[in-house]
């Protein structure tokens, strides 16, 4: 569980910002394997760790809870949610079909400010080595640079938060295998697909890249799970 000192903060800040930050530290260490799939998360040891009351630690899993990255099972409390191969599945299928959508509209509209935006996501990727909580920020921000062009904020809006969801599989993926720079090589050459003006060419090259990326987390994790 990160280490973080919330006691200042609840004295401070309303009670649903401390369960936010609660929720984003859970979530950080979820998405990690920090805390691995199936384990358990007992609400008075998370209040004594981050200092608080019960209180903001029931509204932070509830929030997690909303993510699916935790479950609320009858006799055994809240627990991480498991992988499951089609839920992964499920989420790639949503995917390709929303965001296909967005690449097209997109395309023809990329400007200077979403192209460095999408670089400088690059540079992070680049940048944050082995670093899993820091590649996610930073495949969450390219994404959303190619995609916000598209003037779709609601269809904008259900992706990230299916990416939200697909973050545990992601962060599991690249925690136990040595996938990232593929996917970070494969970010470059999309958007330079998309610079080009190759629409078609950049709407093939996405759906192979979520569809790689499924096929490896589904051989992830049936070798380790």
């Amino acid at each position: 569980m990160a280490s973080s000192n919330l006691v200042l903060l609840a004295a401070k800040r309303p009670l649903a910002t401390i369960a936010e930050q609660i929720a984003d530290a859970l979530r950080a260490d979820i998405v990690t394997c920090r805390i691995q799939p199936g384990e358990a998360l007992r609400q008075s040891i998370i209040a004594q760790h981050y200092g608080v009351s019960q209180a903001p630690v029931r509204e932070a899993l509830a929030l997690l809870a909303s993510d699916e990255l935790v479950e609320h099972q009858a006799n055994r409390g809240v627990r991480v949610a498991r992988l499951r191969l089609e839920r992964a599945e499920e989420i790639a299928a949503i995917r390709l079909s929303l965001e296909t959508d967005l690449m097209k509209a997109a395309a023809g509209r990329l400007d200077r400010q979403a192209i460095e935006r999408a670089e400088d996501a690059i540079d992070a990727a680049a940048l944050a080595g082995e670093d899993v909580a820091e590649l996610l920020r930073a495949d969450r921000a390219f994404h959303q640079a190619i995609y916000r062009p598209a003037g779709k904020p609601i269809t904008l809006d259900i992706v990230q938060r299916l990416r939200t969801r697909n973050a545990q599989y992601l962060g599991f993926l690249w925690t136990h295998s040595s996938h990232a720079p593929s996917s970070r090589r494969e970010h470059a050459e999309l958007l330079e697909l998309m610079k080009a003006g190759e629409t078609d060419d950049a709407v093939d090259f996405l759906q192979r890249h979520i569809r790689s990326a499924l096929a490896e987390i589904v051989r992830c994790l049936t070798t380790e799970l």
